[in-house]
C-alpha cells in the first residue's frame, strides 16, 4: 500500500508496477514500460546483467557458454572477457526449430552440454516434460528431443525396463533436467520422475540403462538395470566412461562402470553436510545439484541450498573447496573456501583447470584458479529481474 491508500502490485509478467485505487477500482501502471533489463552485450562480461544464470559449459577453444535462464537467452563469453547472446529472443517459450538460435524462443534452461562436435545442448525442463535442443555449428537451433511427443513415449513404452507408476501402469510423465555425453557423443540422461536414467544414441534410439523405476535404494552390485534411485539428478562421465550419477533423494552418488554394474561412489545416505577430510562414502551428502570432473579428474560437487563445493579426489576423500556454506556475496581474490556463494547452481573447466561457477543468487559467475583464488568472472551483480520506466527505476532480490 502507498501512503494515499492505493494497493500496489508487481505485474511481473509485464515487467510493470500496478496501483489500484481501492475505491474505484481503477488501474494504473506507476513504474516500468514493459520491457525487462538487459544488457552487457558486446562489451566486458562483468559489466554485464544476468538474471539467474544457471548451466555452464566451456568448449574446446575455452569459450564459456552461461545459460542467462531468466533472460531466456544463452550467452558466451570469449577467453578475452567479452560477453555476446548467441541463443534466444528473451520470450520465454520453447518455439523455434531449425531457425536461427538468436530467433527462437527459450525457456528456463538447467543445463547446457557441448557434444564433440561442438554442438551446444540445451535442457529445459517445464512442468512435468523437458526438451531437449540443440544450436549446430551455424548457429541453426534444433529439438532433439520432447518428452510430450507421442514417439518418444511410444519408445519409452517399448523399452524393457520402462517404469512403473504407483497404479503399475506404464509412467509416462518424464522429466529431464541434466545430460552429458560420452566419447562417441550418445547422450545420457537421468529421468527424475520416473528414476531411470536414459541413453539417447546418435541413431536416436532410446534405451534404459539403468532404474527400475522404483523410488528405492537398492542393486549395488548388480547390473544398473536393476538398481533403483530416488531422484536421479545431475550426471557425469569421467575419462575412463563411467558414469556418475547424483541419486538426490538417497544422499549418495551411484557409479555405474563400463559394464554396466553400479555400486556407491559417496554418501552415507544421511541429509547433512559432514565427513570433510575423510572417505567420501563415509560423507553426509546433502545438495548435489551439479556433478562434473576437473581436466585432472576430480569429482566436483556444487551444493545450491548449501551454498558450497566439494571436491572428491582421487584418493577417494572429500572436502570443502568453496563456500563457506552462508548465502552471499563476499572473498573476491582470497581463498574460495573463506568465500560467500549463494546458491551456485553448476560449474563448468577450462582448459587450464579454472572452475567457473554460476553463482545464481548473486547474478554473477564466479571463477576459481587452480591454486584456490575466487574471483568474479561475469556479471554486475545488478539484479536482471526489474523494471525500468523514463520516470523511476525498481530493481526486485529474486522474484518479487
Amino acid at each position: 500500500m502507498d501512503k494515499q491508500g492505493h494497493l500496489l502490485v508487481v505485474d511481473r509478467s509485464h515487467y510493470r508496477i500496478r496501483q489500484i485505487d481501492l475505491a474505484s477500482g481503477q488501474v494504473a501502471t506507476v513504474a516500468g514500460n514493459g520491457k525487462k533489463l538487459f544488457g552487457g552485450d558486446g562489451g566486458p562480461a562483468t559489466g554485464a546483467v544476468l538474471d539467474f544464470p544457471h548451466g555452464l559449459a566451456v568448449d574446446s577453444k575455452d569459450n564459456l557458454y552461461v545459460s542467462d535462464k531468466s533472460h531466456f537467452r544463452i550467452r558466451k563469453i570469449n577467453p578475452n572477457g567479452i560477453i555476446t547472446t548467441i541463443a534466444g529472443n528473451g520470450v520465454r517459450g520453447n518455439i523455434g526449430n531449425g531457425i536461427p538460435a538468436l530467433e527462437a524462443n527459450l525457456y528456463g534452461v538447467t543445463t547446457l552440454a557441448i557434444s564433440h562436435k561442438g554442438e551446444i545442448y540445451l535442457v529445459s525442463p517445464s512442468g512435468f516434460v523437458s526438451i531437449i535442443r540443440k544450436i549446430d555449428a551455424k548457429g541453426i537451433i534444433h529439438n532433439v528431443l520432447d518428452t510430450s511427443d507421442p514417439k518418444y513415449l511410444e519408445t519409452i513404452k517399448k523399452d524393457k525396463y520402462r517404469g512403473l507408476s504407483a497404479s503399475s501402469k506404464i509412467e509416462a510423465i518424464t522429466q529431464f533436467s541434466d545430460l552429458t555425453f560420452d566419447s562417441k557423443d550418445n547422450l545420457y540422461i537421468p529421468d527424475r520422475i520416473n528414476h531411470q536414467i536414459r541413453k539417447l544414441d546418435l541413431k536416436g534410439n532410446i534405451s534404459t540403462i539403468a532404474g527400475t523405476g522404483e523410488s528405492d535404494y537398492f542393486g549395488d552390485g548388480g547390473p544398473g538395470v536393476k538398481a533403483a534411485f530416488r531422484d536421479p539428478g545431475s550426471v557425469a562421465l569421467d575419462a575412463n566412461g563411467n558414469l556418475f550419477i547424483a541419486d538426490t533423494a538417497n544422499n549418495r552418488i551411484r557409479k555405474i562402470d563400463t559394464k554396466g554394474i553400479i555400486t556407491t561412489f559417496a554418501g552415507n545416505g544421511r541429509h547433512e553436510d559432514s565427513g570433510d577430510g575423510g572417505p567420501a562414502l563415509q560423507a553426509g551428502l546433502r545438495s548435489m545439484d551439479d556433478l562434473v570432473f576437473s581436466p585432472s579428474g576430480e569429482l566436483y560437487i556444487v551444493g545450491s541450498i548449501t551454498h558450497i563445493i566439494r571436491k572428491i579426489g582421487k584418493d577417494g576423500k572429500i572436502e570443502t573447496v568453496a563456500g563457506n556454506g552462508y548465502g552471499g556475496y563476499a572473498g573476491d581474490n582470497g581463498p574460495a573456501v573463506s568465500a560467500m556463494l549463494k546458491n551456485p547452481s553448476a560449474a563448468a573447466f577450462d582448459s587450464k583447470g579454472n572452475m567457473y561457477i554460476s553463482d545464481m543468487g548473486n547474478n554473477r559467475i564466479r571463477k576459481i584458479s587452480p591454486d584456490g583464488t575466487i574471483t568474479t568472472f561475469a556479471g554486475s551483480g545488478e539484479i536482471g529481474w526489474g523494471l525500468s520506466g523514463e520516470t523511476v527505476e525498481i530493481y526486485f532480490q529474486n522474484f518479487p
